[in-house]
């Protein structure tokens, strides 16, 4: 028996999650004409400039997977139902808030999962959303690009989020802050 309400509440932000995290393999070049910057502060954390919400959105996922990019790949793997395939039937793999077979994942997304639903509701976003998903992919898929030879790379598991900082310039120059000089440490910000 299915949660018909449950399921209606939670299939608009699933489908574009899965959207978002199945694109991720999609092939697409970089912001064309863009300059994307990414610098690191002495604590790690990446700042992003560009000139427009795509070259956001590439510097936000290149950054994230330079940091958990196996994080990325799990998940990626575990939106297609093919966890068993990369990881055995029966390991167990992290799905909602406990453990499960991989085999019972993969079930699960398999039977919950519309790939014509995802397409229609990606659609349905504004431009500024496709624009910042095709940037998002972009920037992902170059990372893997330039991660290694021959798409080869060599990681570890990390498992806590890439801290990234935007920051308007026009409010910081409007507050009588230097908008070229962003704050590098939480203390700064605050």
């Amino acid at each position: 028996m299915h949660n018909t309400k449950r399921q209606a509440a939670t299939l608009p932000l699933s489908l574009l999650a899965a959207a978002l995290l199945l694109a991720g393999c999609a092939s697409a070049p970089p912001p064309s004409g863009r300059a994307v910057t990414i610098e690191r502060t002495t604590y790690g954390i990446a700042h992003v400039t560009a000139p427009d919400y795509e070259g956001l959105a590439f510097g936000a996922a290149y950054a994230h997977a330079q940091d958990n990019v196996c994080q990325t790949a799990e998940h990626l793997v575990t939106m297609r139902g093919e966890r068993s395939r990369f990881f055995g039937a029966q390991e167990r793999g992290a799905f909602g808030l406990g453990l499960m077979p991989n085999a019972q994942i993969d079930l699960f997304v398999r039977y919950h999962m519309d790939d014509a639903a995802l397409a229609r509701a990606g659609a349905t976003t504004s431009a500024e959303v496709q624009t910042m998903m095709r940037g998002y992919v972009a920037g992902y898929n170059r990372y893997l690009q330039d991660a290694g030879p021959n798409g080869q790379m060599l990681s570890f598991p990390f498992n806590s989020s890439t801290t990234v900082f935007y920051y308007n310039k026009d409010a910081f120059k409007n507050a009588g802050l230097d908008p070229e000089k962003a704050p590098a440490t939480w203390p700064e910000v605050v």
